[in-house]
Parts: structure tokens; C-alpha cells; sequence
């Protein structure tokens, strides 16, 4: 509740709110509205006693060749004529036409407001003249299936006798008149300069100068020519290495191949785990048949590989039936979970070494009808004398 000795009168608070938005709103510029023109823009309006009161408006009257034009067409009239704007695209030269739209008709008194704008820009540079060409109007009577766009050629004057002329072709009907506006003096202006380059404007070609001879060249030739010399010694020896590796003794696949099964043997992966023995140990001979026939042994299925040894011939029909044997005896191994012996162990390994020592020999005796069965023999009885034939690791 306000004490009565601090109440302030209603009158007195309307001129205190008054007084508050006052100087809320100084230092604030008035923006002007969208109806008048820039310092920039030029406007030319029609003169005599047309009924159409045309004016023509452009933007700006100094650009770029870069930079557009906005150009406005504005017509007012009485509800008793129809205006149509010309087609600048077709009629300009020195202007091209990028865009254009018309402006919602407005109400200005008694008078209907039509409005067209144009986006311009100037195709050369220099002192250019925009002419608008004549705007014709109609009587609003005419339908526009009977109207037909008038050329400069077909002007009739306002005041003319034959203003009223009505049907031409008995089709189309002429426009009552015209309203033109005075052209537009616009200058363009280029980013570019002014003047041509010309090839008079080059100096002449110089003579050529002399260098003066330093000691410091000779200085850096004798370096290089060191570096080469100091590179000798090297040169010569990469050429050895790579000789002497050329010359040196290329281990055969069945080598090769009874090095990793000795390595396999003496790592007793076999005790450690028996899964991943087979698989080296099948790997092995795999290897070895690729690098002894050319079949992709490592990279196919123990179906696939038998397939191919068939087909290719390889191998004898003996030779191919105890290497399914063995293949098939670590798949069971490798891939279903049978866990071997260790007199099977053992035996898997003689059969695979028995395999790489005997292949060939028995592969060129069954082509030749010899018998092998001693050289089998010998070969088993260097193993250690098993009589394991491989049929079942």
C-alpha cells in the first residue's frame, strides 16, 4: 500500500511514461521507406497529356561491367485502360536481361499502380544510353485473347485522328497509345585497364654478361669427382654379393621340405598340441607338392588338391591313394577332434617323410612298369625300420 504523501497524480505518470519513451528513441536513424529512391537511382517519368503516367527507374547510373542494374517500370493508371510492358529481352543491345518480375498492382487514390522490374547488366563498358521502349495501353474492354504487343512502327499517337482505330487483320485490335520515358545515360566502367599491352612498350634484349670464375666451383667439382671415386669400393662389393648370390646353391623343395620336418620334430609340438602338429605337418607336404608339381597345394581343400593331382597326372594312382590317406587321417585330426595316439604320432611323421623321399621315385618307375618295392624298402629302413605304408597316420 503507497503512502498518500508519495502518490503520484495519473496525469503527471502519463507525461513521466512520455517523456521515457522520447529518449528511448533518440540516436536512432529512421530507415526510409521501401517507396523512395536512393541518392543513387535516376527516374525519368512521361510527359503530354496520355492518360498513362509512366516512370522509369534505375538504380544507379555509374556500375561495373561486373555489376547489375536494377531497372523499374512503373505505370499508373484509371480502371478504364490495361497496360502491357514491352519485352525488354528481345529489345535491348546493350543490356541483357537476367531476371524479371512483376510487382503486386497497388492502390495509389483513384489510380491502379503497376509495376515491373528488370535485373540488367551491361554486356561492354564506356558511356552506354539505355532506351525504354514505349509502354502501350489498352482500353480495359479488350480482352487480352484480342490484344496484340505493338511495335515502335505501329505508334499511334494519344492525340491522333485514328486513335480509335479498331480491328486489324479483324482479329486483334492496336493499342490506344503509347508512354515513353527520355533514355538513361549510364556509365561503365572496367576492372580492366584502359590501354592494350603492346609489344613496342618491352625494352630491348640485353647482352648477355660474362660470370666471373670462382674458385669455389672448382672447389665443388673436386668434390664430386672424390664422392664418385669414394663410391667405387661400394659399387664393387654390391655387385660381389649380388654375384655370389646368384651363384649360390639353390635348395631343392624335397630339402626344404626334410629341413621343416625335422624342425617340426625336434620343436615336440606334437605333446604340446597335437591339433596344431597336423597342421604344420600336413602344411609341409602341401609345400613340398607345390614346389615340386606346381599345384596349389596350400591354398585348396584336401578334396579339391586330390582332384587335381588326379587330373593332372602327377602322381601315381599308388603315390595319390596313400596321400588321401594321410590327408584325410589329419583332417579327421584337425577338424573333428580326434585325438591320435602316440605310435600314431610317430607313424604320421614317417609316412610324410616316406612320401617326400619316395614320390618321384616311384612316380617315374609306375611310368616306366619298374618295381620299386626295394628302394621302398631301403628308404623305410633308413627311416627306422618301419613297415608303416602310410595308409593310416
Amino acid at each position: 500500500m503507497i503512502p498518500h504523501s508519495i502518490r503520484v497524480p495519473r496525469l503527471h505518470c502519463l507525461v513521466l511514461f512520455g517523456m521515457i519513451l522520447s529518449c528511448t528513441g533518440c540516436g536512432q536513424s529512421v530507415k526510409p521507406s521501401g517507396d523512395q529512391a536512393t541518392t543513387d537511382s535516376i527516374q525519368h517519368e512521361s510527359s503530354g497529356d496520355s492518360p498513362i503516367k509512366l516512370t522509369a527507374t534505375i538504380s544507379k547510373a555509374k556500375l561495373r561491367l561486373s555489376d547489375e542494374l536494377t531497372l523499374t517500370l512503373a505505370a499508373k493508371k484509371s480502371d478504364d485502360y490495361r497496360v502491357e510492358f514491352p519485352p525488354l529481352e528481345s529489345l535491348l543491345t546493350d543490356f541483357t536481361v537476367i531476371d524479371s518480375k512483376a510487382v503486386l498492382p497497388k492502390l495509389e487514390g483513384e489510380f491502379e499502380l503497376q509495376q515491373r522490374v528488370y535485373q540488367l547488366q551491361p554486356s561492354k563498358a564506356g558511356k552506354l544510353e539505355l532506351i525504354i521502349p514505349p509502354v502501350s495501353y489498352f482500353a480495359a474492354s479488350q480482352s487480352d485473347s484480342t490484344l496484340s504487343v505493338a511495335t515502335p512502327s505501329d505508334r499511334v499517337p494519344s492525340d491522333s485522328s485514328n486513335s480509335n482505330d479498331t480491328e486489324l487483320d479483324g482479329k486483334a485490335e492496336q493499342a490506344l497509345g503509347f508512354a515513353e520515358v527520355d533514355p538513361f545515360e549510364i556509365e561503365v566502367v572496367s576492372e580492366l585497364t584502359e590501354t592494350n599491352p603492346s609489344l613496342d612498350s618491352l625494352r630491348a634484349q640485353a647482352q648477355p654478361l660474362e660470370l666471373e670464375k670462382s674458385r669455389a666451383s672448382y672447389a665443388v667439382w673436386i668434390a664430386v669427382v672424390a664422392a664418385l671415386i669414394a663410391l667405387i669400393p661400394a659399387l664393387i662389393a654390391f655387385a660381389n654379393a649380388r654375384r655370389a648370390k646368384k651363384n649360390a646353391t639353390v635348395v631343392s623343395p624335397r630339402e626344404q621340405a626334410l629341413k621343416e620336418l625335422d624342425l617340426l620334430v625336434l620343436s615336440k609340438l606334437a605333446a604340446q598340441d597335437v591339433k596344431l602338429y597336423y597342421v604344420e605337418l600336413t602344411a609341409i607336404v602341401r609345400r613340398y607338392i607345390e614346389g615340386t608339381t606346381g599345384v596349389r597345394a596350400p591354398e585348396q581343400t584336401t578334396e579339391e588338391f586330390l582332384r587335381e593331382v588326379v587330373q593332372g597326372k602327377s602322381f601315381s594312382a599308388a603315390i595319390v591313394s596313400r596321400l588321401q590317406a594321410f590327408l584325410e587321417s589329419a583332417d579327421l585330426v584337425k577338424f573333428a577332434g580326434r585325438t591320435p595316439s602316440a605310435d600314431e604320432v610317430t607313424n604320421s611323421q614317417t609316412t610324410a617323410r616316406e612320401f617326400i623321399l619316395t614320390d618321384l621315385i616311384e612316380s617315374n618307375a609306375d611310368r616306366a612298369g619298374a618295381d620299386t618295392t626295394n628302394q621302398r624298402d631301403q628308404i623305410r629302413t633308413d627311416l627306422g625300420g618301419s613297415s608303416h605304408d602310410g595308409a593310416s597316420p
